[in-house]
């Protein structure tokens, strides 16, 4: 089995993924101040939640949006992705 951070996850092409992979992000999900929140993923699963939220890569649209729909369900009902 190997252990993959999202760094190396995300500069892989799909056909060099083995059966069991690992792949080991950090994801948050920040409130904005009216209806909103976002979702940030750390490049390495060792950043704190404050570091992820300050420092880590904002997930697009239509990602974040799921991820937030299905991880954070409740933090993400009644609000919208911010883009």
């Amino acid at each position: 089995m190997r252990q993959l951070s999202y760094q190396e996850y995300y500069s892989m092409s799909s056909d060099k993924f083995l059966p069991g992979d690992v792949i080991q992000a950090n994801v948050v999900l920040v409130v904005g101040h009216g209806d909103d929140y976002a979702v940030y993923v750390a490049p390495d699963g060792t950043w704190d939640a404050e570091r992820v939220a300050t420092e880590g890569n904002k997930s697009p649209s239509r990602c974040g949006t799921a991820i937030g729909e299905n991880l954070f369900p409740v933090a993400a009902h009644n609000r919208r992705y911010r883009r």
